[in-house]
């Protein structure tokens, strides 16, 4: 039995550290991260295959040129003018919507408190998508599984869901939808898993 947890919390460390790296700028050497994550996806998430499978697909009919995807990925996340999905949780979990609130400094705190330290060249606020993502992997890796259900509980259940519509309503090309439908349903299925 332990044996199988394990195999199974690996699969899900993987998963998390995957789903990161598809929320960076898209690029072609993205190809065989998908399709690992593909396989532990079929794993622990059956139901998620079907989308990875897209993604992959469709990265694969760029032919090297991801110029449609690098489109699409600054549209949603980045602007200039309307940032559609913001990969940011304090846009949806602050009042007025706004970075770098509250919650992006209990996250902080929270990467503090398990002795991680963000280095001073990270781009992105703690509070991205492809940090927390990453930061789960790690929890899982270092078999924290009490800050595990805590941080997923407190940090990033709450605003997955608004921002996997936003992401898959305003996208452009169906990498984007799928990955908003394999986001919302793997951590859908933590979420009922870690309560």
């Amino acid at each position: 039995m332990t044996r199988v947890r394990g195999f199974e919390q690996q699969a899900k460390a993987n998963i998390y550290r995957l789903l990161s790296a598809c929320y960076y700028e898209p690029c072609p050497e993205l190809k065989p991260l998908l399709v690992n994550l593909e396989d532990w996806i079929q794993l622990v998430f059956p139901k998620g295959t079907a989308d990875v499978s897209v993604m992959r697909r469709e990265l694969e009919q760029q032919a090297g040129d991801v110029t449609e995807l690098v489109v699409d990925y600054a549209r949603l996340f980045i602007g200039p003018f309307n940032v559609l999905a913001p990969p940011y949780g304090s846009v949806y979990l602050e009042k007025e919507g706004q970075v770098m609130g509250d919650s992006t400094v209990a996250v902080s705190r929270f990467y503090q408190e398990v002795g991680l330290k963000l280095d001073p060249e990270q781009k992105d606020l703690p509070d991205h998508i492809a940090v927390e993502l990453e930061f789960l992997y790690y929890l899982i890796f270092r078999r924290r599984d009490r800050e595990y259900q805590q941080f997923l509980e407190l940090y990033l259940a709450p605003w997955i869901d608004p921002f996997c519509d936003a992401m898959e309503s305003g996208a452009r090309t169906e990498f984007y939808r799928s990955l908003a439908k394999v986001t919302r349903g793997f951590l859908s299925q933590e979420k009922v898993l870690s309560a």
